[in-house]
């Protein structure tokens, strides 16, 4: 197997990286609905939406890292 190209190994790093961002945007949303506030000591409560915009942010962060690492990992010759 030929060694990656420094464009494959960019395109991989930069997909783990998406789907790491996503596994902490995930349960750092789902805290955000759960408490209702953004950090442990903060009485300013945010809005529910926003933990779930935080968890969509993170499932579409995983999926296209997930995808983009695939098709970096199969796509080779």
């Amino acid at each position: 197997m030929n060694r990656l190209t420094d464009r494959e190994k960019t395109a991989i790093w930069s997909a783990i990286g998406n789907f790491l961002l996503g596994l902490l945007l995930v349960p750092w949303g789902f805290d955000i609905v759960e408490t209702g506030v953004v950090r442990k000591y903060d009485d300013f409560p945010a809005f529910e939406f926003s933990g779930w915009a935080f968890v969509a942010a993170g499932v579409i962060f995983m999926a296209f890292g997930l995808y983009r690492l695939l098709k970096c990992l199969f796509s080779r010759k």
